[in-house]
């Protein structure tokens, strides 16, 4: 459930008091500020670790590559 929150939130663009409603009509009654604050704690308990790491990795190496193809 926590996936499916933050893809709808960062690749959906659907705001918690949306996810809300969606969750409602499936008959899951999870207030908004429940629903962000799963979303906060996931971020900082899963994602922002993994960043941090990531982040490490690149400046810590001597050759890194970009790619900056226009979309």
């Amino acid at each position: 459930m926590i996936a499916q929150i933050l893809v709808s939130k960062f690749v959906d663009h659907l705001r918690y008091y949306q996810q809300s409603k969606i969750f409602k009509r499936q008959n899951l009654h999870i207030p908004d500020s429940t629903i962000g604050g799963w979303a906060n704690t996931a971020i900082e308990r899963w994602l922002v670790p993994v960043y941090d790491v990531e982040k490490r990795i690149i400046v810590t190496s001597d050759y890194i590559q970009a790619d900056e193809t226009p979309t």
